[in-house]
């Protein structure tokens, strides 16, 4: 009894649901929280069998409950409430000493529901990602290391898991020309604590081609302003850049004959409106 007094004092002012039977399955505690959660007294449950207020003993929160009274073994569940429709629980079970079993229930609704969501914009996201050949890569300046996931693998002509993982792997894929004006935009970005900046830039794949990549990237530094982080997206554009190069040509091809075709034009009129020197 004296046990009971002193958990009962101890369990009345936390916030969780909590309650305890005795070994017999009969409720002995049932506290405020556990009052408002259920909507019920504790005049009402004290004494009750738990098996009549909830009969459900071959379910995962029965099979829970019998473990730690049976086996004395704690346990953890989180699932929709038998009690609360539309409320998600984390349900914690542990044996009490002699005393039984105690049941502490924290609602999780709203994280659950957060959880869910991210769960749900993260696979929108990589549906997206996967869909558009989108490379995503983040480097930790400071030891080199970069992470890729497998459209950035797939962009410079790897296989999944075919990347090095350090910055010099990296820089084997670039054109030596482009390769020396990235790392002075990226000191240059990154001496004036740039938070964001674009770049494109032309590699080597490992069968010889030749691809342009264009992308951008945020920088994340530490307090005392040194760079820490570089995480960013690249994208293959070697289809749009060599057709603004066809165009370009094209339009300098068009310029060169249109000069061409004014000089004819200018030398005919020249010829034609010049003063006769036959007069």
């Amino acid at each position: 009894l004296e046990f009971r007094r002193v958990l009962f004092r101890s369990l009345e002012s936390i916030s969780d649901v909590y309650y305890a039977v005795d070994r017999d399955w009969r409720f002995i505690l049932f506290n405020r929280a556990a009052e408002e959660f259920f909507g019920m007294t504790r005049e009402a449950i004290l004494g009750r069998s738990f098996w009549e207020v909830y009969p459900d003993k071959d379910g995962a929160f029965g099979r829970l409950l019998i473990a730690a009274m049976d086996e004395r073994r704690s346990g953890r569940l989180t699932a929709p409430s038998a009690m609360r429709a539309g409320r998600t629980v984390e349900v914690r079970v542990a044996p009490l000493a002699d005393e039984g079993v105690g049941v502490a229930i924290d609602d999780i609704t709203e994280r659950a529901q957060a959880e869910r969501a991210m769960r749900r914009s993260q696979q929108r996201l990589d549906m997206a990602v996967e869909a558009h050949g989108i490379g995503i890569f983040d480097w930790h300046i400071p030891s080199g290391k970069i992470v890729w996931n497998s459209e950035e693998e797939a962009l410079f002509g790897l296989p999944a898991g075919g990347f090095g993982g350090r910055i010099e792997d990296w820089r084997a894929q670039l054109l030596p020309e482009d390769l020396a004006r990235m790392e002075a935009e990226m000191s240059a970005a990154m001496a004036a604590r740039q938070e964001t900046m674009g770049f494109g830039f032309r590699i080597r794949r490992p069968d010889g081609a030749i691809r342009w990549v264009e992308g951008a990237a945020r920088f994340l530094y530490l307090p005392d302003g040194t760079p820490h982080r570089m995480v960013g997206t690249n994208m293959d554009v070697t289809a749009p850049k060599t057709a603004e190069q066809h165009q370009r040509l094209l339009i300098n091809e068009l310029n060169h004959r249109v000069k061409n075709t004014l000089a004819i034009v200018q030398a005919i009129a020249w010829q034609t409106f010049r003063p006769s020197s036959a007069a």
